[in-house]
Parts: structure tokens; sequence; C-alpha cells
């Protein structure tokens, strides 16, 4: 991308970094399922050979390719059970429920929890971050 680049053109990126996924309150059940489904994320992630942290590490990237002027914005939403961000991860563990569970990281009674802690408006989690950098192609 950076090469399609004119010069003085800019790139902007954005990605998830799910190394920030944590539980806040909770039930203590609740929050340890929330681990190991963020752990078989990054298993799932690993077996396709993708970096589940990738957000993190755009701004050197992009500075290594020589991009300058780089603004970096981190989203980090913390996100009560019930919220749009808590109901799409619910809905994405339901869909990759057989990816999670051939990690041999989580047991069916963890994505149970995992989807309870998510509708819970008294549970909190940070599910992700989202990282977007901008940079600028050196030149007139």
């Amino acid at each position: 991308m950076v090469d399609s680049l004119k010069p003085g053109g800019w790139l902007v990126l954005e990605e998830p970094d799910f190394s920030a996924s944590r539980g806040i309150t909770g039930g203590e059940q609740e929050l340890a399922s929330l681990h190991k489904v963020n752990r078989a994320i990054e298993q799932m992630y690993a077996a396709l050979r993708m970096d589940y942290a990738m957000g993190l590490k755009l701004p050197v990237l992009m500075q290594r390719r020589g991009l300058q002027c780089l603004t970096v914005e981190n989203d980090v939403p913390l996100c009560m059970g019930g919220s749009g961000i808590a109901t799409v991860m619910k809905m994405s563990t339901q869909q990759l429920r057989e990816k999670y569970l051939a990690t041999g990281v989580v047991e069916p009674s963890d994505l149970e929890r995992y989807c309870r802690f998510a509708d819970d408006p008294n549970a909190c989690a940070i599910y992700y971050a989202t990282i977007a950098v901008s940079g600028r192609r050196a030149g007139v």
C-alpha cells in the first residue's frame, strides 16, 4: 500500500488489538471464562498465522516504511453487558464456537458463561482496542 502512494499521499489504517481485552467487573466464573475465550481468540489467530495484536504494531510498521507525520488513535471502549460491542462479541463467539473449541482452551460451559457475561448489564469488559494510524509519504 505504501508503494502505491504518490509523494505526499496519505495512508490510513485501522486494526483491532485483541491483546487489550480483559474483564473488569462480573462474576468470578464469568471473568475466568472471558479470559479463556480471549486466549482461544489468540490461539485461533496464531493457527491462522495472524497477529491478534496487529493494531498495536501499526505505528512502528508505518514508520519503518518511511511514512511521516504519523497520527495514532487508540480507542479502548469500556463496555457494559448488553452494549453494542458486547452484543457483537457475543454473536461472534456464537458464530466461531467450533473454532474456539478446537483450540482446546475453552469448554462449552466457558462459551455459555461468556455469552451470559456479554448480556449482563452489571458486567464490564474491554473486548478489544481499535488502533487507527495515518501517515504521509515523503515528497511533494
